[in-house]
Protein backbone atom coordinates (compact mmCIF):
# COMPACT_ATOMS: atom_id res chain seq x y z
CA UNK A 1 0.00 0.00 0.00
CA UNK A 2 1.33 3.47 -0.91
CA UNK A 3 1.49 6.03 1.88
CA UNK A 4 0.15 9.24 0.32
CA UNK A 5 1.11 11.32 3.35
CA UNK A 6 4.80 10.60 2.72
CA UNK A 7 4.45 12.26 -0.70
CA UNK A 8 3.26 15.56 0.78
CA UNK A 9 5.74 18.43 0.73
CA UNK A 10 7.19 19.50 4.05
CA UNK A 11 5.48 22.54 5.52
CA UNK A 12 6.65 25.46 7.62
CA UNK A 13 4.02 26.85 9.96
CA UNK A 14 4.47 30.51 10.94
CA UNK A 15 2.59 31.05 14.17
CA UNK A 16 2.00 33.85 16.66
CA UNK A 17 4.01 32.67 19.65
CA UNK A 18 2.83 35.67 21.70
CA UNK A 19 -0.77 34.46 21.56
CA UNK A 20 -1.45 31.88 24.29
CA UNK A 21 -4.34 30.31 22.40
CA UNK A 22 -2.31 30.05 19.18
CA UNK A 23 0.65 28.52 20.98
CA UNK A 24 -1.58 25.96 22.68
CA UNK A 25 -3.07 24.94 19.34
CA UNK A 26 0.36 24.70 17.66
CA UNK A 27 1.63 22.54 20.52
CA UNK A 28 -1.30 20.19 19.89
CA UNK A 29 -0.31 19.90 16.21
CA UNK A 30 3.36 19.40 17.10
CA UNK A 31 2.38 16.32 19.10
CA UNK A 32 0.27 14.91 16.27
CA UNK A 33 2.33 15.61 13.14
CA UNK A 34 5.46 13.73 12.12
CA UNK A 35 8.38 16.06 12.99
CA UNK A 36 9.95 15.41 9.58
CA UNK A 37 6.93 16.78 7.73
CA UNK A 38 6.51 20.12 9.51
CA UNK A 39 8.66 22.92 10.87
CA UNK A 40 7.29 25.36 13.41
CA UNK A 41 8.47 28.95 13.06
CA UNK A 42 7.49 31.39 15.85
CA UNK A 43 6.80 34.81 14.35
CA UNK A 44 8.93 36.49 17.01
CA UNK A 45 11.95 34.83 15.30
CA UNK A 46 10.95 35.60 11.71
CA UNK A 47 12.52 38.36 9.68
CA UNK A 48 10.68 40.21 6.93
CA UNK A 49 12.74 38.52 4.21
CA UNK A 50 11.08 35.16 4.88
CA UNK A 51 7.48 36.29 5.17
CA UNK A 52 5.42 39.44 5.77
CA UNK A 53 5.31 39.32 9.54
CA UNK A 54 2.42 41.78 9.82
CA UNK A 55 0.21 39.72 7.54
CA UNK A 56 1.29 36.52 9.27
CA UNK A 57 0.22 38.00 12.62
CA UNK A 58 -3.22 38.66 11.13
CA UNK A 59 -3.78 35.19 9.64
CA UNK A 60 -2.05 31.84 9.91
CA UNK A 61 0.58 31.31 7.18
CA UNK A 62 2.01 28.00 6.01
CA UNK A 63 4.54 27.50 3.24
CA UNK A 64 5.52 24.20 1.71
CA UNK A 65 8.78 22.90 0.32
CA UNK A 66 7.40 23.35 -3.22
CA UNK A 67 7.26 27.13 -2.67
CA UNK A 68 3.49 27.43 -2.18
CA UNK A 69 2.08 29.78 0.46
CA UNK A 70 -1.21 29.00 2.21
CA UNK A 71 -3.02 31.62 4.27
CA UNK A 72 -5.94 31.38 6.67
CA UNK A 73 -8.31 28.48 6.05
CA UNK A 74 -5.97 27.05 3.39
CA UNK A 75 -3.17 27.01 5.97
CA UNK A 76 -5.29 25.02 8.40
CA UNK A 77 -6.21 22.54 5.68
CA UNK A 78 -2.50 22.01 4.95
CA UNK A 79 -1.81 21.38 8.64
CA UNK A 80 -4.83 19.13 9.11
CA UNK A 81 -3.92 16.92 6.13
CA UNK A 82 -0.83 15.94 8.13
CA UNK A 83 -2.69 15.11 11.36
CA UNK A 84 -3.63 11.43 11.10
CA UNK A 85 -7.03 11.87 12.77
CA UNK A 86 -7.92 14.93 10.65
CA UNK A 87 -6.71 13.85 7.20
CA UNK A 88 -10.05 12.76 5.75
CA UNK A 89 -11.78 15.78 7.27
CA UNK A 90 -9.19 18.09 5.66
CA UNK A 91 -9.82 16.51 2.26
CA UNK A 92 -13.55 17.18 2.61
CA UNK A 93 -12.85 20.82 3.55
CA UNK A 94 -11.14 21.34 0.19
CA UNK A 95 -14.54 21.23 -1.54
CA UNK A 96 -15.67 24.82 -2.23
CA UNK A 97 -18.86 24.78 -0.15
CA UNK A 98 -17.08 23.42 2.93
CA UNK A 99 -14.03 25.61 2.41
CA UNK A 100 -16.26 28.69 2.27
CA UNK A 101 -17.85 27.65 5.56
CA UNK A 102 -14.38 27.14 7.11
CA UNK A 103 -13.28 30.58 5.87
CA UNK A 104 -16.33 32.22 7.47
CA UNK A 105 -15.68 30.40 10.76
CA UNK A 106 -12.02 31.44 10.66
CA UNK A 107 -12.93 35.11 10.07
CA UNK A 108 -15.26 35.00 13.08
CA UNK A 109 -12.48 33.44 15.15
CA UNK A 110 -10.09 36.21 14.05
CA UNK A 111 -12.50 38.89 15.25
CA UNK A 112 -12.75 37.18 18.64
CA UNK A 113 -8.98 36.68 18.76
CA UNK A 114 -8.25 40.36 18.12
CA UNK A 115 -10.55 41.42 20.91
CA UNK A 116 -9.86 38.77 23.51
CA UNK A 117 -6.95 36.39 23.28
CA UNK A 118 -4.25 38.29 21.46
CA UNK A 119 -1.85 40.15 23.73
CA UNK A 120 -1.81 43.89 23.23
CA UNK A 121 1.99 43.92 22.92
CA UNK A 122 1.76 41.73 19.82
CA UNK A 123 -0.59 44.06 18.04
CA UNK A 124 2.20 46.66 18.00
CA UNK A 125 4.69 44.36 16.22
Amino acid sequence: MIDLKSKQPTITVYYDDQCPLCTREINFYKRKIDPNSAYWEPLSNVNEEKIDKGKALEKLHVSDSDGNLFIGADAFIEIWTRVPEFGKFAEILKFPVFKTFLEICYEIFLILRRHTWRRQSCAKN
